[in-house]
């Protein structure tokens, strides 16, 4: 009988024993854990925080920083075209315009333009027209070419091209139209 009852104070024991190794090891645990829950909040308020700075310098141009670049459309003025409206057949002509940025109006130097040279009316063969020469923006965005008339009478039609850059879209101008004609006065 004093065996059976040391048996059931050891046995007693041992299970006393373990609830607390099993208590201290839970309180242990649950220390453990609630500091990684605050660590997990502190970081994701983090996170948060930065995110909505981000979100702001990025959709707002006027918090945008220095270093943000959002490409964006540039802008051509009109073509002006010399002599106009009305250029004599076989005769050269100018074109001039400028590029610019379209949010700040800033000129957009160094870039090529190229231009769309066509016919705008059937008594203009395509194959008539001479293809213009591509030309690059001076500091101030503008360029300057010039262009030979077709020997036919009719209309034709200039358009500039812009094919873009790492900060720019491509673009085009509107088209200026010039009439060809040995006359003085339009059609």
């Amino acid at each position: 009988m004093r065996n059976s009852i040391q048996i059931l104070i050891w046995i007693s024991v041992s299970v006393g024993l373990s609830f607390v190794i099993l208590s201290y090891n839970d309180e242990n645990n649950y220390s453990k854990a609630q500091q990684q829950i605050q660590n997990e909040t502190v970081n994701q308020t983090q996170s948060n925080m930065s995110q909505a700075i981000f979100l702001k310098n990025s959709t707002s141009f006027g918090n945008a920083t220095a270093d943000l670049k959002i490409k964006h459309a540039p802008e051509f003025s009109t073509l002006t075209i010399q002599p106009w409206p009305i250029v004599k057949p076989s005769e050269k002509f100018n074109i001039t315009g400028m590029l610019v940025d379209k949010i700040t109006l800033q000129p957009i130097p160094s870039s090529d333009v190229s231009f769309l040279y066509e016919s705008a009316s059937e008594a203009i063969q395509p194959s008539s027209l001479k293809q213009i020469d591509n030309q690059n923006t001076g500091t101030t965005g503008k360029f300057t070419t010039t262009a030979n008339a077709p020997d036919t009478q009719g209309i034709i039609s200039v358009t500039a091209v812009y094919n873009g850059s790492g900060l720019y879209h491509s673009g085009a101008s509107n088209p200026a139209l010039v009439i060809v004609s040995n006359s003085t006065l339009p059609p």
